[in-house]
């Protein structure tokens, strides 16, 4: 409908790159919301994950400067979202990115 909000307008602008950490960061998000049983957007916005994509290096340091990332939100989660486009390159799913045993 045309009152809903575009849903790709915060993946508006991003590298082919960054848009494929942009829909990782999503599908992590995702798992993550459903382990826990909270909305997604409690984790992480899509502004804050685009944001986060754009990053070419992920850490605490470089998440910690994204606005809007509160420090209890960042500590509680950002981890499962370290190291995915080496992860991605090797083949491999990094640790951090799996839940419950499961791959990225």
């Amino acid at each position: 409908p045309a009152h809903r909000r575009d849903k790709q307008g915060p993946a508006l602008g991003l590298t082919d790159e960054e848009r494929q950490r942009y829909d990782h960061y999503r599908q992590v998000r995702r798992r993550l919301a459903t382990q826990h049983a909270i909305p997604a957007y409690l984790i992480f916005t899509n502004d804050e994950l685009a944001t986060l994509a754009r990053v070419p290096e992920l850490n605490e340091e470089t998440a910690r400067q994204v606005k809007g990332i509160v420090p209890s939100r960042l500590k509680a989660y950002i981890e499962h979202f370290y190291n995915i486009t080496n992860a991605k390159e090797s083949g491999q799913p990094d640790a951090k990115d799996c839940l419950d045993g499961e791959p990225a």
